[in-house]
């Protein structure tokens, strides 16, 4: 079973928790090249006629041009396996799926997508609590090394 087939809980950046927005934060930290190779992203970016000037930018993603927005973790164990960034390019504004490995996912032109990604946000409860517990223990791991 792949990865991205787990189960997976999505969260809202501004719902928290901060101590997963942070990770992902950290782990983004510098410009990185995506892959734009899945069959998945070839097949929206296609059909949903993203433009070559955006295509670009990815091959080269720098963090701080874009806004995190979300993430999805793993059911089973709190961590990250999907982010969604979100940025205003020409007038429209374009989410970005990143995937473990830095492989785009997606691509989604939200004026198209009514209610884009708004749906099973988690914003209380013990799975809440687990997820930052998780993320805050691996930010304290990261610090000491």
């Amino acid at each position: 079973m792949g990865i991205l087939n787990k189960e997976r809980k999505k969260f809202h950046v501004d719902y928290g928790p901060a101590s997963l927005f942070e990770r992902v934060r950290f782990k983004f930290g510098d410009v990185r090249s995506l892959k734009l190779h899945g069959s998945h992203y070839n097949q929206r970016v296609t059909d949903r006629n993203i433009p070559p000037e955006l295509i670009a930018e990815l091959v080269n993603f720098n963090p701080d041009r874009w806004e995190l927005k979300q993430a999805e973790v793993r059911a089973d164990n709190g961590k990250f396996i999907l982010t969604t960034w979100e940025r205003k390019f020409n007038g429209e504004i374009f989410w970005v799926v990143v995937g473990l490995g830095d492989v785009v996912v997606s691509v989604i032109r939200k004026q198209l997508t009514r209610n884009v990604g708004t749906t099973g946000i988690i914003t209380s409860g013990s799975f809440y609590d687990f997820v930052s517990d998780v993320n805050m223990k691996l930010m304290e791991d990261e610090a000491a090394t």
